[in-house]
């Protein structure tokens, strides 16, 4: 092959890749130079074979020098946490020793180093069902019977979150068992019972009359067992609550 030695093979690519900075490749190439030509290796590894002689000609910057620094320390302390701590840890150490350095850089180095925490951050999840609270409990003669012949006969409602780009919403729905369709719901910013069940509960009275015994299922959260809604629902003798143990 032109340029090269007997049988030798160009590298790929994607060899590019193999690499954390020009002055890496710069190396590369000049520890191949017998075996692969300037111009067709700086072409495989996507530089310009004007910046590899100028790199030739010019010593590591300051600013790579302080790089190269603080990326050893980082390592350094990565290895000895065991590999367990992240940026925002480690971000914290070299201050000790009078090296200010702020944690998107040290992010942003870890990024580079391909240094990664083994523990994996919590998700945060939203806790919808407060049963801990000093309301009455209505008891759940609902069990497991969901046979109806009539509208209005038996709803089940439930509280729920969404998370959206602005922060989370809470949904509340009320379900009618005769046709299985979502009578109404309210979508609140809070969980409040004025902003979610009391809202689902008047519109869905509205939207359908309660006329004859009506069994509403929910859960034991504090939405539904609150004064508020428990007030609400005198109004509505026909209706009888029943709060069902979360499994």
């Amino acid at each position: 092959m032109k340029g090269g030695a007997a049988g030798a093979r160009y590298p790929k690519k994607g060899g590019q890749h193999l690499f954390q900075g020009r002055r890496e490749i710069f190396r590369f190439i000049k520890a191949h130079k017998t075996e692969f030509t300037v111009e067709k290796t700086c072409k495989v590894l996507g530089v310009s074979s004007s910046s590899y002689y100028y790199g030739l000609k010019h010593p590591v910057s300051v600013t790579e020098l302080k790089s190269q620094v603080l990326l050893s320390q980082i390592e350094s302390i990565y290895r000895k946490s065991r590999c367990c701590y992240g940026s925002p840890r480690i971000a914290i150490e070299p201050e000790q020793v009078g090296i200010h350095v702020s944690r998107p850089c040290v992010a942003k180095a870890m990024k580079r180093a391909n240094l990664k925490s083994i523990v994996q951050e919590r998700k945060y999840r939203v806790q919808t069902t407060d049963s801990r609270h000093t309301y009455a409990v209505a008891e759940n003669h609902l069990g497991q019977d969901f046979a109806v012949d009539r509208l209005a006969q038996k709803w089940v409602s439930d509280l729920t979150y969404i998370k959206t780009g602005e922060g989370w919403l809470y949904l509340t729905t009320i379900i009618d068992l005769v046709d299985r369709k979502v009578t109404r719901w309210a979508l609140s910013e809070t969980m409040k019972a004025i902003d979610a069940t009391l809202a689902a509960f008047k519109m869905a009275v509205n939207h359908r009359p309660v006329v004859q015994q009506l069994s509403l299922c929910s859960d034991r959260g504090v939405q539904y067992a609150c004064s508020d809604f428990t007030e609400l629902l005198k109004k509505y003798p026909e209706v009888t609550a029943k709060h069902e143990q979360k499994r």
